[in-house]
């Protein structure tokens, strides 16, 4: 099974994002937390989802919902 953070990985190796850039976008100095998120070590900070989500071109849902398939949405 897919884990959230895979899928929060997958959207942003989709979107052609670094860890790092997709921090910047996001208003952190480092990527700590883009590979804490993506390791399943802690959860999108809830005052970060809209962020990410517009960063990332999906919706805050399709942050929350990991894909079964990785070719489908």
């Amino acid at each position: 099974m897919k884990t959230k953070g895979w899928h929060f990985g997958t959207l942003r190796r989709e979107a052609g994002l670094s860890q790092i850039e997709l921090a910047h976008l996001a208003g952190y100095k480092t990527a700590y937390i883009i590979s804490r998120i993506e390791n399943d070590l802690c959860d999108i900070p809830e005052d970060k989802l809209e962020v990410f989500a517009k960063i990332l071109g999906v919706s805050v849902w399709d942050l929350l919902i990991p894909r079964s398939d990785p070719l489908k949405r």
